[in-house]
């Protein structure tokens, strides 16, 4: 089986997912927009 990776991101602000912008297992690099946030 293919080594797997798993890492913790954070958000700058609360509010809820409103669109993943990856699929999975897709390589995303430094900077890469993940997902879109709607602000509470």
């Amino acid at each position: 089986e293919a080594m797997k990776m798993e890492t913790t991101i954070t958000a700058d602000l609360d509010g809820k997912i409103r669109e993943v912008l990856v699929q999975p297992g897709k390589r995303v690099e430094t900077g890469d927009l993940l997902v879109v946030i709607e602000p509470e």
